[in-house]
């Protein structure tokens, strides 16, 4: 979704010590840095816990009835678990729980 762009590549492009110091040549991107630029970053199960918190902070909102509530309650079983799917930096969905303790309340 949205404008697909190589933003976060050259984000590692000019964060490269190569790059820095003037070293790039025109057979520099395929050779060593290849493998160190064209590989986005993989994003810590931590920080998509945060961001999933952060979404439910500010998009889910529960109000004071029982019917409100963000829990996940059910009468006849275990709470549904919420989930947020937050995209990573390849375009990839990764479904993040958010348990009754990380929903904000009314």
């Amino acid at each position: 979704l949205g404008v697909v762009t190589n933003t976060g590549f050259l984000r590692r492009l000019v964060a490269s010590t190569a790059f820095g110091t003037g070293e790039v040549h025109t057979s520099w991107l395929d050779g060593s840095a290849a493998d160190e630029l064209l590989t986005a970053p993989t994003v810590p199960g931590s920080a998509a816990a945060l961001a999933a918190r952060s979404w439910a902070d500010e998009h889910l909102v529960a109000g004071p009835g029982p019917w409100e509530a963000l829990d996940g309650w059910r009468s006849a079983g275990p709470a549904r678990p919420v989930t947020v799917t937050l995209l990573d930096p390849t375009g990839q969905a990764q479904q993040v729980p958010v348990g009754p303790g990380d929903l904000p309340r009314p």
